[in-house]
């Protein structure tokens, strides 16, 4: 008479604590249950399995089973990288967001002659960029800029009147008509006035700036 013994069968069951669902394995007494792919969840990065809730003892998948197992997979929050290029203006520093979270919005970059028009999603600056947005990746911005437009008045000193010129920033105003003897010549009607001061040669822009001229 001889007996016959048939080995135990256990469930390693895997618990992906909100991960892709790992199908359970059956596994002989003292046998080794098979690592099973990892499994994914957006947002986080797989740690591995552990044989605790706690997550603080970690399983080999070369432990022999001797019962029923129950493993617990360890993840990760992710973090991304925001990094704003200024598109010509001051620097303004990377940050670091774990997924889901949203970005702080920096103090507004400068640049001499532009005014900053907020930060946009793509190069083409056809997206504008909220930061109540929740960031899920690493995510480049980019800052919109205008360029400043400035106002040349002419103070004629009791002559007549001559209209004010709007020029952007870094551009030149338009040169007034002087005659050969450098004085200049307004056109009132059919006459024309000519006025004895010359006129300084006009500088590039830089801030609003007055011309003077006096009549006679």
């Amino acid at each position: 008479m001889y007996a016959k013994w048939t080995p135990i069968n256990y469930t390693v069951t895997f618990n992906s604590n909100g991960g892709t669902a790992v199908a359970n394995q059956t596994v002989s007494y003292n046998s080794n249950a098979t690592a099973p792919a990892a499994p994914t969840r957006t947002g986080y990065t797989f740690g591995g399995w552990y044989s605790n809730t706690g997550l603080t003892t970690s399983f080999a998948f070369t432990t022999p089973i001797t019962g029923n197992t129950t493993l617990y997979a360890k993840w990760t929050l992710n973090s991304y990288t925001v990094t704003f290029n200024s598109n010509g203006g001051s620097t303004v520093s990377n940050q670091t967001v774990s997924h889901n979270n949203t970005a702080t919005a920096p103090a507004n970059p400068t640049k001499t002659g532009y005014t900053f028009g907020g930060w946009y999603t793509n190069a083409a600056l056809s997206t504008a960029f909220t930061f109540t947005t929740a960031i899920t990746g690493n995510t480049t911005l980019y800052a919109k800029w205008t360029l400043n437009n400035y106002t040349v008045t002419f103070n004629s000193n009791g002559g007549s009147a001559v209209a004010s010129q709007t020029v952007s920033y870094n551009n030149t105003a338009t040169r007034l008509p002087i005659d050969e003897d450098g004085r200049i010549r307004s056109e009132v009607g059919i006459r024309t006035r000519l006025y004895r001061q010359r006129l300084p040669s006009l500088r590039r822009l830089q801030e609003t700036q007055r011309y003077m001229r006096s009549g006679i």
